[in-house]
């Protein structure tokens, strides 16, 4: 379940940005912008080192055991191949995501609205990435997943 919802962050935020900066670009422009991009982050990197990755590295870095702990994760064959999923599945996305607005401009479609639908093709990686992770909390198997999606649509990509 948590897995459906932590996928839904790239795509929300993906989507509120595409919505929002038309309009704040026209009256902030864009240099405000990114510092208003950049600045969750940064509070979110903040907020992690102080409540749990600063104090905890601190305390590892005193001990054996996160030797021990890297050594066994970067041995790990399922670690390597959750990294190799997740870098397939966000290059593949961040490559469609990025070109819709060039495609739509090609299509001569005014920039607003292809932010709109952009953040719209974004927006609906949420509904998926949370009714996924909904469906493998109530016990279906993930190839049942994987096939139902490669018997539809494909999510556009089939």
């Amino acid at each position: 379940m948590m897995l459906g919802l932590w996928g839904a962050y790239m795509p929300f935020g993906t989507a509120a940005a595409l919505l929002a900066s038309p309009w704040l670009l026209h009256r902030f422009g864009w240099q405000s912008l990114w510092w208003l991009l950049a600045a969750p982050s940064l509070v979110m990197a903040v907020w992690v080192w102080e409540r749990g990755a600063g104090r905890r590295q601190r305390a590892l870095s005193r001990s054996a055991a996160w030797t021990a702990r890297l050594q066994r994760t970067l041995s790990s064959r399922g670690a390597w191949l959750m990294a190799l999923t997740f870098a397939v599945y966000s290059g593949q996305w961040l490559a469609v995501i990025g070109f819709l607005p060039s495609i739509y401009a090609q299509a001569a479609i005014a920039g607003e609205t292809a932010g709109a639908l952009t953040a719209l093709a974004a927006a609906m990686n949420i509904v998926g990435n949370a009714a996924a992770g909904r469906l493998l909390q109530r016990g279906v198997a993930a190839p049942t997943l994987l096939l139902l999606w490669l018997r539809g649509d494909g999510g556009g990509c089939g």
